[in-house]
């Protein structure tokens, strides 16, 4: 079980990375920025409503 949750822990930790370098080349111009966190955002709201749907 340790071991899983290790893994599980260091595929998070290279996903992070992943995510820090593309979004640090994106991330430099305010509106493309804000574009990015707003259609995650829009994307979040969608899923959970998927997900919840009975």
């Amino acid at each position: 079980m340790i071991y899983i949750l290790g893994g599980i822990s260091q595929l998070i930790e290279e996903l992070n990375d992943k995510l820090d370098s593309i979004a640090g080349k994106y991330m430099d111009n305010a509106a493309f920025g804000g574009i990015i966190v707003l259609v995650l955002f829009i994307f979040g709201c969608w899923i959970i409503s998927y997900l919840t749907k009975k």
